[in-house]
Protein backbone atom coordinates (compact mmCIF):
# COMPACT_ATOMS: atom_id res chain seq x y z
CA UNK A 1 0.00 0.00 0.00
CA UNK A 2 3.24 2.46 1.03
CA UNK A 3 4.46 1.52 -2.71
CA UNK A 4 1.21 2.02 -4.57
CA UNK A 5 0.65 5.64 -2.49
CA UNK A 6 4.40 6.69 -3.55
CA UNK A 7 4.26 5.91 -6.73
CA UNK A 8 0.81 8.09 -7.07
CA UNK A 9 2.33 11.19 -5.40
CA UNK A 10 5.41 10.86 -7.88
CA UNK A 11 2.77 10.42 -10.90
CA UNK A 12 0.60 13.23 -9.84
CA UNK A 13 3.39 15.14 -9.09
CA UNK A 14 5.14 14.82 -12.11
CA UNK A 15 1.74 15.28 -13.88
CA UNK A 16 1.98 18.44 -11.86
CA UNK A 17 5.43 19.70 -13.08
CA UNK A 18 4.28 19.17 -16.90
CA UNK A 19 1.50 21.43 -16.82
CA UNK A 20 4.06 24.23 -16.04
CA UNK A 21 5.56 24.16 -19.40
CA UNK A 22 4.11 25.98 -22.50
CA UNK A 23 5.11 24.88 -25.73
CA UNK A 24 7.37 27.76 -27.40
CA UNK A 25 5.67 27.10 -30.64
CA UNK A 26 2.14 28.15 -28.95
CA UNK A 27 3.65 31.63 -28.06
CA UNK A 28 3.04 33.46 -31.58
CA UNK A 29 0.69 36.65 -32.22
CA UNK A 30 -2.09 36.10 -31.19
CA UNK A 31 -1.47 33.83 -27.71
CA UNK A 32 0.25 37.43 -27.28
CA UNK A 33 -2.27 39.50 -28.00
CA UNK A 34 -4.68 37.96 -25.77
CA UNK A 35 -1.74 38.22 -23.07
CA UNK A 36 -1.14 41.74 -23.60
CA UNK A 37 -4.62 42.53 -23.64
CA UNK A 38 -5.48 40.79 -19.88
CA UNK A 39 -2.43 43.40 -18.55
CA UNK A 40 -4.37 46.08 -20.21
CA UNK A 41 -2.43 46.81 -22.91
CA UNK A 42 1.04 46.93 -20.91
CA UNK A 43 3.97 44.13 -21.58
CA UNK A 44 3.57 40.69 -19.04
CA UNK A 45 5.71 37.92 -18.54
CA UNK A 46 4.21 35.00 -19.50
CA UNK A 47 5.22 31.54 -17.55
CA UNK A 48 6.42 29.00 -20.21
CA UNK A 49 7.88 26.76 -17.64
CA UNK A 50 8.92 26.72 -14.13
CA UNK A 51 12.30 24.90 -13.04
CA UNK A 52 13.54 23.79 -9.68
CA UNK A 53 14.43 25.56 -6.30
CA UNK A 54 16.89 27.90 -7.20
CA UNK A 55 17.62 27.68 -10.87
CA UNK A 56 17.96 30.71 -12.88
CA UNK A 57 14.85 32.71 -14.52
CA UNK A 58 15.55 33.19 -18.42
CA UNK A 59 13.68 35.84 -20.09
CA UNK A 60 13.25 35.75 -24.02
CA UNK A 61 12.18 39.18 -25.40
CA UNK A 62 11.20 39.18 -29.14
CA UNK A 63 11.67 41.58 -31.88
CA UNK A 64 9.64 43.82 -33.94
CA UNK A 65 7.02 42.41 -36.07
CA UNK A 66 8.15 39.37 -34.39
CA UNK A 67 7.02 36.98 -31.59
CA UNK A 68 7.86 34.92 -28.57
CA UNK A 69 8.07 31.79 -30.38
CA UNK A 70 10.94 33.40 -32.68
CA UNK A 71 13.18 32.29 -29.67
CA UNK A 72 12.13 28.77 -29.75
CA UNK A 73 15.39 27.26 -29.91
CA UNK A 74 16.69 29.48 -27.10
CA UNK A 75 13.74 28.29 -24.77
CA UNK A 76 13.92 24.76 -25.54
CA UNK A 77 17.19 24.71 -23.92
CA UNK A 78 16.37 26.66 -21.35
CA UNK A 79 13.75 24.05 -20.41
CA UNK A 80 15.99 21.15 -20.95
CA UNK A 81 18.33 22.68 -18.45
CA UNK A 82 15.98 23.04 -15.90
CA UNK A 83 15.51 26.31 -15.68
CA UNK A 84 12.57 28.68 -14.45
CA UNK A 85 11.55 30.34 -18.32
CA UNK A 86 9.53 33.53 -19.20
CA UNK A 87 8.78 35.41 -22.29
CA UNK A 88 8.38 38.98 -22.51
CA UNK A 89 4.81 39.33 -23.91
CA UNK A 90 4.67 43.35 -25.20
CA UNK A 91 2.90 45.79 -27.97
CA UNK A 92 5.59 45.73 -30.76
CA UNK A 93 3.13 47.73 -33.17
CA UNK A 94 1.89 50.64 -31.62
CA UNK A 95 4.07 51.60 -28.81
CA UNK A 96 7.46 52.58 -28.38
CA UNK A 97 10.59 50.83 -27.27
CA UNK A 98 10.34 53.02 -23.75
CA UNK A 99 6.40 51.68 -23.45
CA UNK A 100 7.30 48.22 -23.48
CA UNK A 101 7.31 47.86 -19.66
CA UNK A 102 9.94 45.43 -19.14
CA UNK A 103 11.52 47.70 -16.58
CA UNK A 104 8.77 47.14 -14.30
CA UNK A 105 8.07 43.78 -14.60
CA UNK A 106 11.13 42.41 -14.02
CA UNK A 107 11.47 45.08 -10.94
CA UNK A 108 7.87 43.49 -9.67
CA UNK A 109 9.68 40.04 -10.38
CA UNK A 110 12.87 40.94 -8.73
CA UNK A 111 10.52 42.19 -5.46
CA UNK A 112 9.15 38.45 -5.09
CA UNK A 113 12.26 36.58 -5.76
CA UNK A 114 14.92 39.71 -4.05
CA UNK A 115 18.10 37.25 -4.43
CA UNK A 116 17.77 35.47 -7.79
CA UNK A 117 19.67 35.81 -10.94
CA UNK A 118 18.60 36.67 -14.63
CA UNK A 119 19.10 35.91 -17.75
CA UNK A 120 17.52 38.10 -20.49
CA UNK A 121 17.79 36.34 -23.93
CA UNK A 122 16.74 39.42 -26.41
CA UNK A 123 16.42 39.49 -30.34
CA UNK A 124 16.74 41.97 -32.66
CA UNK A 125 14.92 45.28 -31.59
CA UNK A 126 13.71 43.51 -28.31
CA UNK A 127 18.10 43.50 -27.71
CA UNK A 128 17.01 47.38 -27.56
CA UNK A 129 14.51 47.30 -25.33
CA UNK A 130 16.37 45.15 -22.90
CA UNK A 131 19.13 47.72 -22.73
CA UNK A 132 16.71 50.38 -21.62
CA UNK A 133 15.57 47.94 -19.13
CA UNK A 134 18.59 47.47 -17.41
CA UNK A 135 19.25 51.69 -17.96
CA UNK A 136 15.86 52.32 -16.58
CA UNK A 137 16.68 50.09 -13.27
CA UNK A 138 20.29 51.44 -12.74
CA UNK A 139 19.29 54.75 -12.84
CA UNK A 140 17.28 54.02 -10.04
CA UNK A 141 19.79 51.75 -8.07
CA UNK A 142 17.46 48.62 -8.21
CA UNK A 143 20.02 46.83 -11.07
CA UNK A 144 21.87 44.97 -7.92
CA UNK A 145 21.05 41.25 -8.82
CA UNK A 146 23.56 39.41 -10.89
CA UNK A 147 22.39 39.55 -14.62
CA UNK A 148 23.43 38.03 -18.21
CA UNK A 149 22.07 39.92 -21.11
CA UNK A 150 22.50 38.16 -24.02
CA UNK A 151 22.09 40.15 -26.97
CA UNK A 152 21.35 38.38 -30.47
CA UNK A 153 21.37 39.96 -33.49
CA UNK A 154 20.36 43.51 -31.95
CA UNK A 155 21.42 46.52 -34.21
CA UNK A 156 23.20 48.74 -31.78
CA UNK A 157 24.45 51.19 -33.78
CA UNK A 158 20.68 51.62 -34.61
CA UNK A 159 19.02 51.52 -38.19
CA UNK A 160 19.71 54.64 -40.37
CA UNK A 161 16.63 54.03 -42.94
CA UNK A 162 14.51 54.35 -39.75
CA UNK A 163 15.65 58.18 -39.39
CA UNK A 164 13.22 58.75 -42.57
CA UNK A 165 10.14 56.93 -40.54
CA UNK A 166 10.29 58.92 -37.84
CA UNK A 167 9.08 61.87 -39.51
CA UNK A 168 5.18 59.92 -40.18
CA UNK A 169 2.66 60.49 -38.05
CA UNK A 170 3.08 58.25 -34.79
CA UNK A 171 -0.07 57.02 -35.26
CA UNK A 172 0.47 54.30 -38.29
CA UNK A 173 1.41 50.95 -37.00
CA UNK A 174 5.04 50.12 -36.66
CA UNK A 175 6.06 53.70 -36.47
CA UNK A 176 6.48 54.20 -32.78
CA UNK A 177 8.42 51.15 -32.17
CA UNK A 178 10.70 52.18 -35.44
CA UNK A 179 11.47 55.13 -33.44
CA UNK A 180 13.33 53.89 -31.09
CA UNK A 181 15.68 51.76 -33.66
CA UNK A 182 16.35 55.25 -35.70
CA UNK A 183 20.73 55.67 -35.30
CA UNK A 184 19.47 59.28 -34.27
CA UNK A 185 16.54 58.49 -31.55
CA UNK A 186 16.82 59.04 -27.91
CA UNK A 187 17.24 55.46 -27.40
CA UNK A 188 20.41 55.47 -29.48
CA UNK A 189 21.84 58.47 -27.41
CA UNK A 190 20.99 56.38 -24.23
CA UNK A 191 22.97 53.23 -25.41
CA UNK A 192 25.84 55.54 -26.48
CA UNK A 193 26.42 56.66 -22.71
CA UNK A 194 25.16 54.06 -20.50
CA UNK A 195 27.31 52.65 -18.07
CA UNK A 196 26.09 49.18 -16.60
CA UNK A 197 27.09 47.95 -13.08
CA UNK A 198 29.44 45.03 -13.07
CA UNK A 199 27.19 42.76 -11.97
CA UNK A 200 25.93 43.06 -15.54
CA UNK A 201 27.04 40.28 -18.39
CA UNK A 202 26.60 41.31 -21.38
CA UNK A 203 27.40 38.90 -24.72
CA UNK A 204 26.61 40.13 -27.97
CA UNK A 205 25.83 37.76 -30.76
CA UNK A 206 26.08 38.58 -34.54
CA UNK A 207 25.96 36.79 -38.37
CA UNK A 208 27.95 37.47 -41.00
CA UNK A 209 24.94 37.80 -43.44
CA UNK A 210 22.71 39.87 -41.02
CA UNK A 211 20.72 41.89 -43.81
CA UNK A 212 19.43 44.29 -41.41
CA UNK A 213 22.74 45.47 -39.75
CA UNK A 214 26.58 45.91 -40.37
CA UNK A 215 28.69 44.49 -36.65
CA UNK A 216 31.60 45.15 -38.94
CA UNK A 217 31.22 48.74 -38.66
CA UNK A 218 34.07 50.77 -36.04
CA UNK A 219 31.12 52.44 -34.52
CA UNK A 220 29.27 48.92 -33.69
CA UNK A 221 31.92 47.54 -32.25
CA UNK A 222 33.04 51.08 -29.85
CA UNK A 223 29.17 50.38 -28.60
CA UNK A 224 30.09 46.76 -27.63
CA UNK A 225 32.59 47.67 -25.56
CA UNK A 226 30.67 50.51 -24.27
CA UNK A 227 28.59 47.86 -22.95
CA UNK A 228 31.65 46.10 -21.97
CA UNK A 229 29.84 43.02 -23.63
CA UNK A 230 32.21 40.05 -25.39
CA UNK A 231 31.22 39.67 -29.18
CA UNK A 232 30.63 36.68 -30.87
CA UNK A 233 30.35 36.64 -35.08
CA UNK A 234 28.58 33.30 -36.40
CA UNK A 235 29.86 32.96 -40.10
CA UNK A 236 27.09 32.44 -42.32
CA UNK A 237 24.61 33.14 -40.02
CA UNK A 238 21.26 35.83 -41.14
CA UNK A 239 19.72 37.56 -38.98
CA UNK A 240 17.02 34.77 -37.70
CA UNK A 241 19.35 31.81 -38.49
CA UNK A 242 21.89 33.48 -35.28
CA UNK A 243 19.26 32.56 -33.15
CA UNK A 244 20.15 28.93 -33.42
CA UNK A 245 23.58 29.64 -33.49
CA UNK A 246 23.34 30.40 -30.18
CA UNK A 247 21.44 27.88 -29.22
CA UNK A 248 24.04 25.16 -30.01
CA UNK A 249 26.36 27.11 -27.88
CA UNK A 250 24.75 25.95 -24.51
Amino acid sequence: MTVVLALVVQISFAASRATDVVAPESLNKASERIAVKKAHGRGTLIDVHTGGDGQLTVIAVHGIAGQPSDLSPLIQKAIHAGHTVKAFAYDDKFLSLEDSSLAVTIEQWWNAHPTSSLRIDAHSMGGRVAIGTLAILSSKGTLTNRVELNLIAVPLAGIARANLLRLLPRFLPWIRPLDGMASSSGCQRMIEHLRLPGNVEVNVFAGDQDSVFKHSTKKYRALVSVLHGTLHVFPNATHMSALEEVARLR
